[in-house]
């Protein structure tokens, strides 16, 4: 008896490419995509239970010559899935960090139907999309074309909540505020690569 792995797919902007045991392979975007078709993310979620009061967070790790990395955070927090439906998280918040150790901290909160925070994280069916490319353009601590860098990035999407179909166990510690702490939880991990 040979086991059946499941594999899905994750879009990338544009360009879809299979899971396999919550790893994907690499992407890769041009500098001349819009920041939308760079970093927004659809992947399958399981919409069978109902959740409360739950996070995703996603990690980028800026991949630099040098040996330094740019590392990037966003937290949605405190989602909720009801009978297939998505309840907007309270608050979006956004950590970078750079290669001087200092950094800055965005955050997006409050329930407004035309908000950014409302508009950035969309569930049709079992397909949730974080729109980050939306996040990126609006967000006011660093210029839009810094998110478009000639680079490869890492990056680490991951719950607290075992939503995420055909993940891996994963430890990610999220820096904000150290209250975002996903040890042992369930998500994908892949690479982009800006060109």
């Amino acid at each position: 008896f040979t086991p059946v792995l499941s594999t899905q797919t994750v879009s990338i902007g544009s360009d879809t490419v299979p899971i396999s045991d919550g790893l994907f392979q690499t992407v890769t975007k041009s500098t001349s995509d819009t920041i939308e078709n760079i970093w927004n993310i659809s992947l399958e979620i399981d919409t069978s239970v109902d959740y409360s009061d739950f996070h995703i967070g996603i990690k980028f790790f800026k991949r630099e010559d040098d040996g330094s990395d740019d590392i990037g955070e966003f937290v949605y927090r405190n989602i909720g899935i009801n009978s297939g439906n998505l309840i907007v998280p309270d608050m979006l918040v956004i950590n970078g960090i750079g290669d001087s150790g200092s950094g800055g901290t965005y955050f997006d909160s409050g329930y407004d139907p035309n908000g950014m925070l409302t508009r950035s994280i969309v569930l049709d069916n079992n397909i949730l999309t974080l729109k980050l490319g939306l996040v990126m353009k609006n967000q006011t601590m660093v210029k839009e074309d810094t998110f478009k860098v000639i680079e490869d990035y890492d990056i680490f999407i991951t719950s607290n909540v075992p939503i995420i179909v055909d993940s891996k166990p994963m430890n990610i510690e999220i820096i904000n505020e150290s209250k975002y702490n996903f040890s042992n939880s369930n998500g994908i991990e892949g690479r982009i690569e800006i060109r």
